[in-house]
């Protein structure tokens, strides 16, 4: 569910660091509440076994890069969905500053 949730929203920033404060705090003492003197690095841990890592994946990472795939499919694919999408975020290929809400009549 998360993977599916990441690829369809942009998650903020402030909940993406709280997420990963719960990974990190998890992996060190078991509780997501507990925090414990950590010797191995984040970034060292999302690492393949081959560098040294335990394969996790970061949260932030993930939410960037299938961010970014949905946004290449958007611009790039014709379907009702990319359509759809692009009527509601670009004017005249540049991105809106604004929301556009549907009218209710």
């Amino acid at each position: 569910m998360l993977i599916y949730n990441i690829s369809i929203y942009s998650w903020p920033m402030p909940l993406i660091k709280e997420m990963e404060k719960y990974m990190r705090n998890f992996i060190w003492s078991g509780d997501v509440h507990k925090r414990k003197l950590v010797t191995v690095s984040w970034k060292k841990i999302c690492k393949p076994f081959s560098q040294g890592g335990l394969i996790l994946r970061s949260i932030k990472t993930l939410n960037t890069y299938s961010n970014s795939n949905m946004l290449w499919k958007m611009l790039r694919l014709e379907d009702d969905w990319a359509t759809l999408l692009k009527s509601r975020t670009l004017r005249m290929d540049k991105p809106i500053q604004h929301h556009i809400y549907p009218s209710l009549e």
